[in-house]
């Protein structure tokens, strides 16, 4: 009686164990699809926004002729005519560099 659950057992753990061998690479391999899979539907996401938004102003630059005008001005440097176009050019100050006196200078 004993020997006989003793198989029973060991065939249930050969069992088990061939399962687990098959399952776990296919487990493996839909939880890197499904990873992958969420990427692409955030990407898609994103991608659908982006071409609403460009949907949006591809409408504006039809049919509003002041939004066109503002996007000519900004983007082209247009002016109307008698207009004067002035570059504004930030300048960043630079350390001062007149010499420094050091303590052999002094002497």
């Amino acid at each position: 009686m004993k020997q006989k659950l003793f198989w029973i057992g060991v065939g249930t753990l050969i069992i088990a164990i061939f399962a687990v061998t098959l399952y776990l690479p296919g487990y493996a391999q839909y939880n890197e699809l499904y990873e992958a899979e969420k990427k692409l539907r955030l990407e898609i996401a994103q991608l659908e926004a982006d071409n609403a938004n460009l949907q949006k102003e591809r409408m504006m630059l039809a049919y509003d002729d002041t939004y066109l005008e503002s996007k000519m001005r900004e983007r082209l440097g247009k002016v109307r005519p008698g207009e004067v176009l002035y570059k504004v050019i930030e300048v960043t100050a630079e350390p001062s560099s007149a010499p420094q006196q050091t303590a052999l200078n002094q002497s």
